[in-house]
């Protein structure tokens, strides 16, 4: 079973790598790092933009681990 969740991993890495996965995370980034103040204090617009991030990340692994043919319930253990 090890073998066959080799290529997940390779996959993920290589699409981490790539400019699928770099290009929106990149762009959310220079669309929204204006706000950030370098204060202790945070702002409840933080707090949105991270939900808006972590909308971004799941729906972009999401698509490429569909892309692959695994679903939701395929785990990989990671070592």
């Amino acid at each position: 079973q090890e073998m066959a969740e080799d290529w997940v991993v390779e996959s993920v890495v290589g699409f981490l790598l790539s400019p699928l996965w770099t290009t929106p995370v990149m762009n959310f980034y220079e669309d929204n790092c204006v706000v950030f103040e370098d204060k202790e204090e945070n702002k409840l617009e933080y707090t949105l933009i991270h939900k808006q991030y972590q909308d971004l990340v799941e729906r972009t692994l999401e698509d490429f681990l569909g892309f692959c043919g695994c679903d939701g319930r395929s785990r990989v253990v990671w070592r």
